[in-house]
């Protein structure tokens, strides 16, 4: 958690903690995500250059991913939100939602790039993904893993 005696003194009085233990959470979840993608990258070029060649690539990415994903969901568990039930039922409710949002933010990024032009498309994309991990983020924190819930 960040210590508060860090921060200037004016924004220790008005920052309240909770948003404080909010901001960890996010920094956390941020770190996880940021690992995790870089963990697909290496998984998925080590297996494409390795094993099942470029013209497999696509078998070495799926393999990244679901070790992205489990380790997303391990990560998430244990550090950033620290749960202690449900975690059968997290996983798999974790899983649906990630493989959906992907897709969701797969057809805004092709829509939003169609209205733009292509010459913006890493703009779009780097700001569909920065929307779409806040909205992950808030569902992850209020609902999939608070264990007020499960």
């Amino acid at each position: 958690m960040l210590d508060r005696s860090l921060l200037p003194g004016f924004v220790r009085d008005v920052v309240p903690e909770a948003w404080l233990v909010l901001f960890d959470k996010y920094v956390s979840f941020f770190v996880t995500g940021v690992t995790g993608v870089t963990l697909n990258l290496i998984i998925t070029w080590s297996l494409t250059t390795f094993v099942f060649g470029v013209n497999q690539y696509f078998y070495g990415y799926l393999i990244g991913l679901a070790v992205n994903l489990i380790y997303n969901f391990v990560r998430h568990a244990i550090v950033t939100f620290q749960t202690q039930t449900g975690h059968v039922k997290r996983f798999t409710l974790f899983i649906l939602y990630s493989l959906g949002m992907a897709g969701l933010q797969a057809i805004t990024v092709r829509e939003l790039v169609d209205v733009v032009g292509e010459a913006y498309y890493l703009l779009v994309i780097a700001t569909v993904i920065f929307v779409f991990s806040t909205i992950t983020f808030l569902v992850c924190n209020y609902w999939l893993f608070n264990d007020d819930y499960f």
